[in-house]
């Protein structure tokens, strides 16, 4: 059985900046008290926000992160399970697309 929950969605600004991304997720989630965070960013700036999302010990979202690295944060030898995403990770990708290659490859080499 399933409970309703009330979610309260609170925005902080970081003007795209690397510099400005960890204050505006400490602002974001440790003065909002949030559950969790939603990364707006690809790769790079998403990065540093799992980075303090682990730090402060809360979930998130990164829907538009690929690069593994954003899922993989490891601090002092604990590795994060908090960082989830909706695009499928760069490396996953990149070996699907060479397993079809190799496939349609072999059936080129088949042919000959």
């Amino acid at each position: 059985q399933h409970q309703p929950m009330a979610l309260r969605f609170e925005w902080s600004g970081d003007g795209s900046s690397s510099s400005q991304v960890t204050n505006a997720t400490v602002q974001a989630t440790r003065g909002a008290c949030a559950d969790f965070a939603i990364a707006g960013y690809s790769s790079s700036l998403t990065k540093l926000t799992a980075q303090q999302t682990f730090y402060d010990n809360r979930l998130m979202l990164a829907p538009a992160a690929a690069s593994t690295s954003v899922y993989t944060q490891e601090i002092g030898g604990s590795v994060s399970r908090l960082a989830f995403g909706l695009a499928i990770p760069a490396s996953e990708y990149l070996a699907g697309r060479r397993r079809y290659i190799d496939g349609v490859a072999s059936c080129a080499t088949a042919r000959l």
